[in-house]
């Protein structure tokens, strides 16, 4: 994607072409994130899964349960 040319990089012919639709996918995706809505954890029915090493639960466990029965 990128060719060194002295002290800096160019991108390549294939890179030039994917510009306008690399750019178009970011401005998709910004929108997508930016389209959400606050969450509220009072009301909501999602679901969450924390995945955690032995140590991690070990070490933040305790205060993130006390954390999520406020």
């Amino acid at each position: 994607m990128l060719t060194r040319s002295g002290n800096h990089y160019l991108l390549t012919p294939f890179a030039e072409r994917l510009r306008p639709l690399v750019a178009s996918a970011v401005a998709a995706v910004d929108r997508v994130f930016s389209a959400e809505s606050e969450f509220d954890a009072a009301v909501s029915g999602r679901e969450f899964s924390v995945v955690s090493s032995d140590y991690g639960v070990s070490v933040v466990g305790a205060p993130l349960v006390a954390l999520l029965e406020r």
